[in-house]
C-alpha cells in the first residue's frame, strides 16, 4: 500500500472534484455558455449569471468584421471572449466570409489559436480596438 492509502482510499478523496468549464460555445451543449447571434444588433452575445459578454461585428464586402469584444470582469478568465469569437468564425465559415480581426482582442485570440481559422482568409493588417 504506497503511501498509506488504498486505491479506494484514493479515488474517494477524489469523488468530489468538479469537471473543468467548458471553454467553447462550439463544443458545449450547455445553453448558459451558448454565445448567441443578435443580426439585427451586429453581436454576439453570451449571458452567464446575469453578466453579458459580447462581440460586436459588422458583414459586409464578403468579411466578417471584428469589431470590438467586451467581457466584464466577473466573466473574465473563463474563455468567454474565446468562446465569441469562435461563434463568429464559425458564421464566416457558413458563409465563405473572410476575417478581419480590427478588436486587439480577438486579432490576439486568432492568433494563439490558428486552427480556428484553418482555411479562411484573414485580414491580418486590419487594425482598430
Amino acid at each position: 500500500m504506497p503511501f498509506g492509502r488504498t486505491l479506494g482510499e484514493f479515488e474517494d478523496s477524489t469523488a468530489h472534484r468538479e469537471p473543468p468549464p467548458r471553454r467553447y460555445a462550439i463544443t458545449t451543449q450547455d445553453p448558459v455558455l451558448q454565445a448567441v447571434d443578435q443580426p439585427d444588433n451586429s453581436r454576439y452575445v453570451l449571458e452567464q449569471d446575469g453578466d453579458v459578454a459580447e462581440l460586436n461585428y459588422e458583414v459586409r464586402d464578403g468579411r466578417m468584421i471584428l469589431v470590438h469584444t467586451e467581457v466584464p470582469s466577473a466573466l473574465a478568465g473563463r474563455g468567454i471572449g474565446g468562446n465569441l469569437v469562435e461563434a463568429a468564425v464559425a458564421r464566416a465559415r457558413d458563409e465563405g466570409l473572410s476575417i478581419e480581426p480590427q478588436c486587439r482582442f480577438a486579432r490576439g485570440w486568432l492568433r494563439r489559436h490558428p486552427q480556428v481559422v484553418g482555411g479562411l482568409a484573414v485580414d491580418w493588417a486590419a487594425r482598430g480596438t
